[in-house]
């Protein structure tokens, strides 16, 4: 089954690498550049979240509203 492709394909999407990766490890499915390939590339989706999620947090703190989407976009594509 971790063979599979949909499964291969997963793993690099980071909500679902950290179970698929320990799935694929323990299967010994797996080489080490995609183990260093898929943690890296959630490490870095992990920090550009966390810069995203600062943001918004940031320019709405004292807005006691609720934010549309297109006022989201408008908040996180706009620079200081």
């Amino acid at each position: 089954m971790p063979d599979a492709a949909l499964v291969r394909v997963l793993s690099w999407v980071p909500p679902f690498t950290p179970l698929l990766l320990f799935v694929r490890i323990a299967l010994g499915d797996i080489s080490w550049w995609e183990i260093v390939g898929e943690v890296g590339l959630l490490g870095l989706s992990t920090i550009v979240l966390l810069f995203v999620a600062a943001r918004i947090f940031r320019r709405t703190i004292l807005n006691y509203e609720g934010v549309s989407w297109g006022r989201f976009w408008s908040l996180l594509m706009d620079r200081e």
